[in-house]
């Protein structure tokens, strides 16, 4: 069986073969490891920027949306779906199921009520580490019944005193919804002529 063994350098030409290979994987798994140690940093930069600055401006949204929804909701939260991916919800005031609400889910103008909700706390979140920037808002209560709408309008109110609001409508009846639920000296009212 001697006659069956490689004696033009086959063998030899293989293993080194193999060698160049097992330092091919040995460069690899130094690589997947410095990658992987990079994303737990990453992963933990993420975090601590989301606990920073998400978490605070989640909780001020919460509130206004529990307000400006007058109870029905308690609140907002990142949950995760089927995939783990990230999914922001209303939680409604009643447990059990069906209290996690999605966006796709919502109403138009609760929907509408949590994306105010959500701008209005990133104002307040900035205006706390900057100058004041005033909130420009152009008939944002078209979808709002009338207790949602004074609700907001409250939560503008109390904005109005870290910064300048300026709230566009052509809706006389906002305007006497304004009237009759704010302060007087919280509210100008400026009629355009037409």
């Amino acid at each position: 069986d001697y006659q069956n063994l490689d004696t033009g350098g086959k063998a030899s030409m293989l293993a080194s073969q193999a060698s160049g290979i097992g330092v091919l994987i040995e460069e690899s798994v130094q690589e997947l490891a410095i990658l992987r140690l990079a994303s737990a940093a990453l992963t933990a930069g993420i975090d601590r920027y989301r606990s920073a600055n998400e978490d605070p401006i989640l909780k001020l949204a919460s509130e206004s949306f529990r307000d400006m929804t007058s109870g029905r909701f308690r609140g907002i939260e990142v949950s995760l779906d089927d995939d783990g991916k990230h999914l922001l919800v209303g939680k409604r005031a009643e447990d059990g199921p069906g209290s996690e609400v999605s966006v796709e889910q919502m109403s138009d103008g609760t929907r509408d009520q949590l994306y105010l909700a959500l701008r209005l706390a990133s104002l307040q979140q900035w205006n706390t580490v900057h100058e004041p920037i005033p909130l420009i808002v152009d008939d944002i209560l078209v979808h709002f019944d009338d207790q949602r709408s004074i609700q907001t309008l409250k939560q503008l109110v109390r904005l109005s005193d870290q910064t300048q609001v300026i709230f566009f409508t052509h809706h006389e009846h906002l305007m006497e919804l304004a009237q009759s639920s704010l302060p007087g000296d919280k509210v100008f009212f400026h009629q355009l002529q037409t």
